[in-house]
């Protein structure tokens, strides 16, 4: 509740145009360890988040695997000890969540995501949770 009155007054004095910044960060936060080591700086995701914008980037996958991606970055999050990048992926034609300590080269593209972010997040909780009910057994919820 405090954390939610000192965002409101945070907001109240930001300029309008920076609102959004503040109260629809793509930004979540679970326990974190130790440093993180990412090949690319994170401002280049959070850019593409805030614009809208797709990202190219070279993702090495478990095997060491390397392949080039079109991604629609929609959240950057932490999981554990790892920031992940929770995109849609046009090579998979599917969400996916990539460790950016695996990605080793990004650029941001001049192509907007064609949905709003908020959309394709929507639909990827919806998702998320069917998938989580699925694993439970609960089958009321799919």
């Amino acid at each position: 509740m405090a954390a939610a009155d000192a965002v409101t007054k945070i907001a109240v004095v930001l300029p309008k145009s920076l609102r959004p910044v503040l109260l629809e960060a793509p930004l979540v936060s679970t326990r974190y360890r130790e440093p993180l080591l990412d090949h690319i700086d994170a401002a280049l995701i959070r850019t593409a988040l805030r614009e809208q914008r797709k990202l190219a980037i070279a993702y090495v996958d478990e095997k060491g695997e390397t392949t080039e991606r079109i991604v629609w970055p929609l959240m950057l999050g932490y999981l554990e000890d790892r920031r992940i990048l929770v995109a849609w992926c046009e090579l998979r034609s599917d969400y996916r969540h990539f460790r950016t300590d695996r990605i080793t080269d990004a650029s941001i593209m001049a192509d907007r995501l064609p949905k709003h972010r908020d959309s394709l997040l929507k639909l990827w909780r919806e998702l998320e949770a069917s998938h989580s009910a699925e694993l439970m057994g609960d089958k009321s919820r799919v």
